[in-house]
């Protein structure tokens, strides 16, 4: 799959360890259906999405 020079990501396991969980192949679907989610990849992305940007030394939250 091409996606252009945006990044996706899609996190195909599980990640606990209860097998009867019901939400264990939430994901699944999505993966095979190439839905992936759009990756904050680059600088100014990464820094749209932030909700909080947090400066050196700057203990004020």
């Amino acid at each position: 799959m091409v996606f252009g020079d945006k990044a996706k990501t899609m996190l195909t396991g599980r990640q606990i360890s209860d097998p009867s969980a019901t939400h264990i192949d939430i994901q699944s679907q999505r993966y095979a259906d190439g839905a992936f989610k759009d990756l904050a990849y680059y600088s100014e992305d990464v820094k749209k999405r932030a909700k909080l940007i947090y400066h050196l030394g700057d203990n004020t939250q």
